[in-house]
């Protein structure tokens, strides 16, 4: 087993931004960056945990396929936030759907003790599609800076964060028995993506509290008074 790189340090522990930016506010941190603020806490969690694995040169795959759903449905409920009640109403029905799927998946076609071959692509393309969905959507109606829009780079942080990892679990899976250098290396690639996309999701929760916008998509939530073997793909 090769040994366990910097960049991998780093990037786990890069998820510490997102909690800071997120204590600059506390109690009044609006909801879509609370979740995402519980997101960053459960994963720090998840990835110290598998490291701890890796470094006992324990399989670790396992804990993927208890993490993914509790941060994609965190992730999901987090995205809602910025959704009027039909938008928010699917985007939670997806993670619920997100959580039936992946017990499905583990009883009838992913191995525990490797790389994802569904579910991380489906995992990836789920957090992709809403993030730019809600992007696109708020766009629509933004006619401010949009620098100082949570949303703006929460949603573009998430982007790139899975969209870098579509196709990794279907790849690593295929190359570990074969080309484990080659594996290790798309691993450096991926702990790279991570740190940037955590650079990008801190900065999102860091933005001002803006005051509720009269109309559009974000007007229910822009207002902090709101009162209604190997290592794995993730860690090393």
């Amino acid at each position: 087993m090769a040994a366990i790189p910097p960049i991998a340090y780093v990037s786990a522990a890069s998820k510490v931004l997102v909690l800071t930016a997120g204590l600059r506010y506390g109690r009044r941190l609006p909801p879509a960056r609370r979740w995402i603020f519980a997101w960053a806490l459960i994963g720090l969690l998840i990835d110290g945990a598998m490291l701890v694995y890796a470094l006992r040169k324990q399989n670790n795959h396992w804990m993927s396929y208890v993490a993914a759903p509790v941060e994609v449905s965190t992730l999901l409920f987090a995205l809602s936030c910025w959704h009027l009640d039909r938008g928010r109403q699917i985007l939670r029905t997806l993670a619920v759907a997100f959580v039936a799927t992946v017990v499905v998946l583990v009883v009838f076609v992913e191995s525990l003790t490797t790389f994802s071959l569904v579910r991380g692509p489906i995992e990836s393309i789920l957090i992709v599609a809403a993030s730019l969905a809600t992007l696109l959507l708020l766009l629509r109606d933004e006619q401010g800076n949009l620098f100082q829009r949570d949303w703006f780079w929460i949603c573009a942080g998430l982007s790139l964060r899975y969209g870098a990892l579509a196709t990794l679990g279907p790849l690593g899976r295929m190359l570990i028995g074969e080309s484990p250098d080659l594996v290790i290396s798309m691993l450096k690639v991926r702990a790279v993506v991570n740190i940037v996309s955590n650079v990008v999701i801190a900065r999102g929760v860091w933005c001002p509290l803006l005051p509720l916008r009269s109309s559009g998509p974000t007007s229910p939530v822009s207002s902090p008074s709101l009162s209604s073997s190997p290592p794995s793909a993730r860690g090393w």
